[in-house]
C-alpha cells in the first residue's frame, strides 16, 4: 500500500549497523542531557529563591536555615551528575563494545561478560546509588532527621 508506515523491521533493515548504534548512542546523549540540564536550571532556580536578598534580611536564622537548604539542593545535584555522568560513560562504552564485535571473528568471551557487567552495573546498580545516597545527605545535612532516627534506635 503506498500511504502506509514502513514496519520496524524495514526500517532497521536498511539501516547498517553502524547507524543504528550512532542513532542509539547520539538520542542517549541527547536525553541525559535534557535530564542534567532540567536539574541544573531546577537547582538554580532553588538557590536562587533560597538566596533572595528578602530571605537574608528576614534574619539571621531564617538567612542559615536557606544557606543551608542550598547547599543541601546543590550537593544533591552535583550528585545526580557524577552518577549520570558515570551511566551514561559505561553505556557508551558497553555500546562502543557491541560495535567493535559485531560480527568479527575475533570476538573474545570476555567481551561478552564486560557489555553484561556493564548493562547490569550501569542499569542496577550506579542509578538505584543516585537514589539511595539522597537519604544520606539529608540525614548528615539536617539535625532534625539525626534527632528523629536517633529516637527510633535509642534503647529506653
Amino acid at each position: 500500500t503506498g500511504g502506509a508506515l514502513p514496519t520496524f523491521k524495514a526500517v532497521v533493515s536498511t539501516q547498517s549497523t553502524g547507524a543504528i548504534l550512532y542513532n542509539y548512542v547520539l538520542t542517549l546523549i541527547i536525553t541525559t542531557a535534557l535530564m542534567m540540564f532540567t536539574v541544573l536550571l531546577s537547582t538554580a532556580v532553588s538557590v536562587f529563591k533560597l538566596t533572595r536578598r528578602d530571605v537574608k534580611s528576614a534574619g539571621d536564622a531564617a538567612g542559615k536555615i536557606s544557606r543551608k537548604a542550598s547547599w543541601t539542593v546543590v550537593i544533591l545535584a552535583i550528585l545526580f551528575f557524577v552518577f549520570n555522568s558515570v551511566y551514561l560513560a559505561i553505556r557508551v562504552f558497553v555500546i562502543y563494545l557491541i560495535a567493535h564485535t559485531d560480527g568479527s571473528e575475533n570476538f573474545k568471551p570476555e567481551t561478552s561478560v564486560k557489555i553484561i557487567f556493564g548493562m547490569f552495573f550501569s542499569i542496577f546498580c550506579v542509578i538505584p546509588l543516585n537514589s539511595a545516597v539522597n537519604p544520606i545527605v539529608y540525614f548528615v545535612r539536617r539535625s532534625d532527621m539525626r534527632e528523629f532516627l536517633g529516637g527510633i534506635f535509642s534503647c529506653k
